[in-house]
């Protein structure tokens, strides 16, 4: 008895070890496969402004934007969400980690980034010292006021802790794809 009560509870534990976990990254996953867009990968793979739209573009680090809306403007937002703090009201727009966007307006110090259909885009620059590294593309960005401060939609906001570290990641694959798929014609020459 003693021994069946040994594989009762054991066969369910064996089990639940076969079952995948649903929540554990895998190498397979595309975030893991991610690599910072920059001026130099840019560059090494002569990546044309059409090639560059064709990408699919991925934000790296959460940003958050905030405006205080004046006195009698009408409390109607397009974007985000509208907040009560402190007596006034606060409109907020969030870009989560990882969420995918494309490129509507490229140039070869910035890209404009759109990540929702009918939205503002927003504007990421190469800047040779930004944090995450030589020439990656950040969220483009001004001191001013004690604060960093981001046009998005006609509009300056704020950009709320981090934000102003955010940047752009590429697909290692789909980068691969575009280079492979760019076909260089060698030209002929008449024969003597």
């Amino acid at each position: 008895m003693e021994r069946n009560r040994f594989w009762l509870l054991l066969i369910p534990l064996l089990l639940a070890r076969c079952v995948p976990a649903t929540n554990t990254p895998t190498r397979d996953e595309p975030e893991a496969d991610r690599i910072p867009f920059t001026r130099q990968l840019r560059a090494e793979n002569h990546l044309t402004t059409d090639e560059v739209r064709s990408l699919q573009f991925y934000l790296a680090r959460t940003i958050t934007l905030n405006r205080a809306l004046a006195s009698g403007e009408p409390r109607r937002v397009t974007h985000g969400r509208l907040v009560l703090r402190e007596g006034r009201y606060i409109e907020e727009v969030v870009v989560d980690d990882g969420t995918p966007g494309i490129a509507l307006g490229v140039n070869d110090d910035y890209v404009d980034i759109s990540f929702e259909k009918g939205s503002s885009n927003l504007r990421f620059g190469s800047d040779p010292g930004f944090r995450s590294g030589p020439g990656t593309y950040g969220l483009w960005r001004r001191w001013s006021n004690g604060g960093w401060q981001v046009q998005f939609d006609g509009r300056e906001y704020s950009a709320i802790g981090e934000s102003a570290l955010a940047y752009l990641e590429i697909d290692r694959q789909a980068l691969l794809n575009v280079v492979t798929k760019r076909r260089v014609l060698p030209g002929r020459r008449i024969s003597p």
